[in-house]
């Protein structure tokens, strides 16, 4: 695939640590370009953001209907070897579990997860959205399309930007959103065997009050890996854009310092 990969070299000397950051459902570089990317930049760090394929820059968007999950984990591996050596993945919701699944599969540096969806699958959300939203849950899977969920402006935006985000704000990203694939939905459903077992650092955080994924997802998943999860009161779904992003952006910079990163 002919990928979007956004990169960013530091200023003066650069850490030996590449980053690579791998967004969620209808996101694309964008979710992580805001914010995230310059931040980490600015700290010495080498930073990629990839589009996954048709979203963002990496073609049709038209055409994501149908992509498995599988072939989302072959773009991160692509863009890994595009870097040329291990990278600090940060993943994000969807992100987060496509980067669990590319640590248990090939060697990385370390590993946050930001909201991610748990390696035992995300049927507990869809079953909490389909008795909260039962017409419109109805509607997708009748029509295999995800679209009449992920870009209706009166559900999507307070449920991916929750956590205090000005209206005006909240909007905007909503109408960067694009269509998702009906069949990595469905991929995601079913638990994923072998993840947590790569042995690198690993920092799985989340938010108390995620409409999206709950916290006790988060904590499920941070076990699978054998550390304490780090769930915070005030954020929502999308950490990396919540109006208390630098606070959590330094959260994981600390960690990375301790890491030796």
């Amino acid at each position: 695939m002919d990928l979007e990969i956004i990169t960013r070299k530091p200023q003066g000397k650069a850490r030996s640590t590449p980053i690579l950051f791998v967004h969620g459902m209808s996101f694309a570089a964008w979710g992580f370009e805001e914010y995230f990317a310059p931040y980490f930049n600015a700290q010495g760090f080498e930073t990629h953001s990839v589009s996954l394929r048709y979203h963002g820059g990496s073609g049709d968007n038209s055409k994501v209907r149908w992509v498995p999950i599988s072939a989302y984990v072959k773009d991160i591996k692509q863009a890994i070897d595009q870097i040329g050596q291990p990278p600090i993945l940060i993943g994000h919701s969807m992100g987060g579990l496509l980067s669990q699944i590319v640590a248990r599969d090939q060697e990385v540096a370390a590993l946050v997860t930001l909201a991610s969806v748990p390696p035992a699958g995300f049927l507990p959300t869809i079953l909490r959205l389909a008795m909260k939203h039962p017409l419109l849950m109805l509607k997708c899977n009748l029509t295999a399309n995800l679209r009449p969920f992920l870009k209706n402006p009166d559900v999507t935006p307070d449920m991916f930007f929750a956590g205090g985000m000005p209206k005006a704000e909240k909007m905007r990203f909503y109408d960067m959103l694009c269509d998702e694939s009906f069949r990595s939905f469905i991929d995601m459903l079913f638990p994923r065997s072998g993840i947590g077992k790569h042995g690198k650092p690993v920092l799985v955080m989340g938010a108390q009050g995620d409409p999206a994924v709950s916290a006790n997802m988060v904590r499920a998943t941070a076990k699978k890996h054998g550390v304490k999860a780090v769930i915070y009161p005030d954020a929502g779904h999308c950490v990396m854009l919540d109006k208390n992003r630098e606070k959590y952006a330094a959260h994981v910079l600390k960690w990375l310092r301790e890491n030796g990163f």
